[in-house]
């Protein structure tokens, strides 16, 4: 049976993309256009604190609410106005649904900015991180969140006795493009970028032999 070389395969993987991402032009201009968007559309703090706040007086809105559909019930036993009670009931009924909702888009728009934030961040410190990538210093988990951002498949081809075959195959072609400035009328007039490939091939000892 042949099984894969866990721990060599994933620091050839990983070895490989550090070095394809630090030389490519179309990353660095992808990672830049990112940080455009994702900043124009990122909640300010003080959005975030607004979001807050008014969670925390819908929260409380509810409990009064509630607190008043309680002693409603209660009232029913005294023979009271059963009339005004129930038209009273219904209003709070339909303030309680209000605010229910107005609670569940608050809190969806609360955790949308957090979840941005996070990859805001993250794509901000990038190319900080990139001196640092083959070191501790970059977690698990951030290796994964760069693998699923740039990765489309890795695959391990001809597996042998010998020598095998990854193929690891970017969403963008990353490999080996190039960069060129326009020039117009010998003055530099911006710049384009030259796509590369998508996949790259590394050969090496990644299956287990037959046992």
């Amino acid at each position: 049976i042949q099984s894969i070389k866990i721990e060599r395969t994933d620091d050839a993987v990983w070895n490989t993309i550090v070095d394809v991402i630090s030389n490519s032009h179309l990353f660095k201009e992808t990672v830049k256009k990112d940080i455009m968007a994702t900043q124009s559309h990122k909640m300010s703090v003080d959005e975030i604190k607004k979001i807050k706040v008014k969670i925390k007086k819908t929260k409380k809105s509810l409990k009064d609410v509630n607190d008043l559909i309680v002693r409603e019930r209660a009232m029913r036993e005294l023979n009271t106005n059963k009339s005004e009670q129930k038209a009273m009931r219904q209003v709070w009924l339909e303030k309680k649904e209000e605010w229910l909702s107005d609670l569940d888009l608050l809190e969806t728009q609360l955790s949308n900015s957090q979840g941005n934030k996070k990859w805001v961040d993250w794509v901000t410190e990038f190319e900080s991180k990139m001196e640092t990538l083959n070191s501790e210093v970059t977690t698990i988990d951030d290796k994964k969140t760069l693998l699923n951002q740039l990765v489309d498949s890795i695959e391990v081809l001809n597996p042998s006795m010998n020598e095998h075959e990854l193929k690891i195959k970017f969403k963008l072609p990353y490999v080996d493009d190039g960069f060129e400035w326009n020039v117009v009328k010998g003055k530099k007039d911006g710049y384009r970028i030259i796509d590369g490939n998508k996949e790259i091939s590394i050969n090496g000892d990644f299956v287990n032999g037959k046992k």
